[in-house]
């Protein structure tokens, strides 16, 4: 009897401590990993399918005061549109970074009809013209951030830096033949690049050997030189390891600019926002 309470004593810690090291062994890779540091740089590329609403009233000579245009209503502009992105974080140490991104959107409609009469600089047109319009944008930041929390698994900091942005728009009267393409060059346009101050903060998360969580949030409400208005960006997403230095992830990404600028070649406002899901492959090195 003695004999078989010491057999069964011995069954019972020999298998807690195989427990302990198989527990041991399935956690520590998982562990390991997660006390890595933050890849020196990483770099996110893809899609972003956007739903977009803008809104531009350009001014002319003379005191001529331009319509505040809704490009989708008005001018049948399509709310809906794809493009790409890339954004990338060189860590130069543990606490500091410089961080950029790069987005483009270009949209464009040819043979519309307005049911209303529009004044863009110095052209009217009347209810019923047939008209070809554009707008591009592109939005280039670079910021450096500091993290003054700075673990393996957390990074919670705030940055600051500009935002180059660029935004070209016209309206003409829509050439001869079939709708296609819009010409950049149109004879009534308006354009304006500037680069806007943009504080913000970001927090980047590692719950799991292979998940990154995201974030980030930066806006302004100001008047530089001659330029007046607000901007803000948000974006919140996660990385998925597939290996160490390489991965997929998904986002939603936010960015809003209404801006007041006087001009020579853009006197008047805009207001430009979109929003979307973005789909990506990120790299790290």
């Amino acid at each position: 009897m003695v004999e078989h309470v010491r057999l069964h004593r011995y069954r019972t810690r020999r298998a807690a401590v195989a427990a302990a090291i198989f527990a041991v062994m399935l956690g520590s890779p998982s562990r390991a990993l997660a006390q890595d540091p933050w890849p020196a740089a990483s770099v996110r590329v893809g899609g972003l399918i956007a739903d977009v609403a803008s809104q531009v009233g350009v001014n002319g000579s003379a005191g001529r005061v331009g319509t505040q245009i809704d490009l989708e209503d008005d001018l049948s502009f399509d709310a809906n549109a794809t493009t790409w992105f890339l954004d990338g974080v060189w860590r130069i140490s543990r606490r500091n970074q410089i961080q950029v991104g790069f987005v483009a959107l270009k949209r464009d409609v040819s043979h519309v009809r307005p049911d209303r009469t529009i004044t863009f600089r110095d052209q009217t047109f009347t209810i019923g013209s047939e008209l070809d319009s554009f707008i591009d944008t592109w939005y280039l930041t670079v910021n450096y951030g500091f993290a003054f929390v700075a673990t393996p698994t957390t990074e919670l900091g705030v940055n600051i830096g500009f935002t180059g942005m660029r935004v070209k728009t016209g309206i003409d009267f829509s050439a001869s033949g079939p709708a296609g393409d819009v010409s950049r060059e149109l004879a009534e346009s308006a354009e304006f690049t500037t680069p806007i101050p943009l504080p913000g903060v970001f927090l980047n998360m590692r719950p799991h050997r292979r998940v990154e969580l995201n974030g980030a949030l930066r806006v302004i409400k100001a008047s530089v030189d001659n330029l007046d208005g607000s901007m803000w960006e948000a974006r919140i997403g996660g990385d998925y390891k597939l290996t160490r230095s390489v991965g997929v992830g998904a986002a939603y990404y936010f960015n809003y600019s209404n801006l007041d600028r006087d001009g020579r070649l853009w006197d008047g406002g805009v207001e430009y926002n979109f929003n979307g899901p973005q789909f990506y492959a990120a790299f790290g090195f």
